[in-house]
């Protein structure tokens, strides 16, 4: 197991009262999900029963997890073990090769040090 606070309360329940509590709250973000926030779900749900309140429309990435560390499920995946939030983001598809890199008046991740000043 991890060491979720959520999981010590379960094996808390387990030797107290002999039941394992297998539901566990977990936090939908994102910029793509309408109504943000916790709900309780069980350990492996599916993700989209967990994003069913409702989502942005168009090309979405869902994560088990957060945007860092997370796993990217798809709708028709399923909450990891050890994941206690779902993350629903843009996918992102226009790429530009270098783009950090290259200096210019409108890009620049240096602003200060940018021709534009």
């Amino acid at each position: 197991m991890g060491d979720s606070a959520q999981e010590i309360v379960s094996i808390g329940l387990l030797f107290s009262q002999g039941k394992h509590d297998f539901s566990r709250v977990i936090a939908v973000t994102g910029s793509e999900v309408l109504k943000p926030g916790y709900l309780r779900y069980r350990l492996g749900a599916s993700v989209s029963e967990i994003v069913a309140q409702g989502l942005t429309e168009g090309d979405l990435r869902i994560i088990s997890g957060n945007v860092l560390t997370g796993d990217q499920v798809g709708s028709d995946g399923y909450l990891g073990f050890y994941h206690s939030q779902v993350t629903v983001i843009p996918e992102g598809a226009e790429h530009e090769f270098l783009g950090w890199a290259c200096p210019g008046l409108e890009n620049s991740v240096f602003p200060a040090l940018s021709l534009a000043g």
